[in-house]
C-alpha cells in the first residue's frame, strides 16, 4: 500500500512538473502522434527532428485561412503579400505566449503600417486557465488587436513545421520565409527580435 502511494505521488510530481514547463522551450507542445515522412511516429520525440520550423526558409509561406478572432468574418494571410509579415504561432493554454502577446500587440501599433503583424491562434482542443479557456477568450483577454486567424493545430503542425510556441515566421514582401524566430531556452520577449527582423525584411 504505502509502494503504490509512493509511486502515485511520483507520477503527480512528474505531471506537475510537466504542466509548469515553459511552452517557449517545446516541453508542453508536442507534435501530434502521427506518422511523419521522416518515419517518426511519436510526438516529443518528433520535436527536433523532423519537424524543424527553419526548414521552411527560402520557401513561399503556407497558405493560412481561417475565423477572424479580432473582426468579423474569416481572414487570409495572403491579404497581406505585399508587406513584410511576421506571423506569430500562439496558443492559448501557454504561458510564454500570454506572456509575449501583449508585447507583440503593441509592437504592431508602434512600428507602423509598412509591415504587417498576423497572428495565428492555434486550435488545439486544450483548456487554459480563467480567461484562457479557448482561443478566442485568450484574444479578449490579451485585448488583442492584430489580425488572429484561428488555426488547427494539425494544419499548423503539418504546413509550418511548429515544434515549439510563441514561434514566429518573418517573411518578405512576397511572402517568402527568410527566418524564423523561437524563443528556445530563454525568457525574453521576442517582441524586440520580431521588430529587428521586420526592419531587416523591408
Amino acid at each position: 500500500m504505502l509502494k503504490t502511494h509512493r509511486r502515485l505521488s511520483a507520477i503527480v510530481a512528474v505531471a506537475a512538473l510537466a504542466a509548469l514547463a515553459g511552452c517557449g522551450k517545446g516541453d508542453d507542445y508536442t507534435a501530434p502522434t502521427t506518422t511523419t515522412a521522416a518515419g517518426c511516429s511519436t510526438g516529443s520525440s518528433c520535436r527536433a527532428g523532423s519537424a524543424d520550423p527553419k526548414d521552411l526558409v527560402g520557401a513561399p509561406a503556407p497558405a493560412i485561412t481561417g475565423k477572424n478572432l479580432t473582426g468579423p468574418g474569416e481572414l487570409s494571410l495572403a491579404s497581406y503579400v505585399g508587406k513584410p509579415t511576421a506571423v506569430v504561432f500562439w496558443l492559448n493554454s501557454c504561458p510564454h505566449c500570454q506572456h509575449d502577446m501583449p508585447g507583440i500587440n503593441a509592437l504592431q501599433q508602434s512600428i507602423g503600417d509598412s509591415v504587417q503583424i498576423v497572428a495565428v491562434a492555434i486550435d488545439a482542443g486544450l483548456k487554459g486557465g480563467k480567461g484562457f479557456e479557448t482561443p478566442a477568450a485568450a484574444a479578449k483577454t490579451l485585448k488583442l488587436t492584430v489580425p488572429t486567424i484561428l488555426e488547427p493545430r494539425a494544419q499548423a503542425d503539418g504546413d509550418w513545421h511548429l515544434a515549439s510556441v510563441p514561434t514566429a515566421f518573418i517573411l518578405d514582401a512576397r511572402h517568402n520565409v527568410v527566418s524564423v524566430i523561437t524563443r528556445g531556452n530563454s525568457d525574453k520577449n521576442i517582441a524586440p527580435d520580431i521588430r529587428r527582423a521586420l526592419t531587416a525584411a523591408q
